[in-house]
């Protein structure tokens, strides 16, 4: 959806794609030679990551804001969409 919004881009990474695999199906060497679509995932994952949740354990007593974190105890952060 994003890259249809975006023709240039569309364009640049349907071009390097054909260029790159030559008619193949892309291999990992491939992928490593692909600028454009390294650019373009990295881009869309800015927005809409992969992991809404990220989990944390506190390794040292801490106090966050008015809230006393003991060691050990396990954190839930939520990163929402920008």
């Amino acid at each position: 959806m994003l890259l249809a919004s975006n023709p240039e881009w569309q364009a640049r990474a349907r071009s390097e794609v054909k260029q790159v695999c030559d008619g193949h199906l892309p291999d990992l060497a491939m992928l490593g030679k692909m600028k454009v679509i390294k650019t373009v995932v990295l881009e869309v994952l800015r927005p809409y990551p992969a992991v809404a949740v990220v989990s944390r354990r506190a390794l040292q007593d801490v106090k966050l804001c008015d809230m006393q974190v003991p060691k050990g105890v396990n954190m839930w952060i939520w990163a929402p969409r920008p």
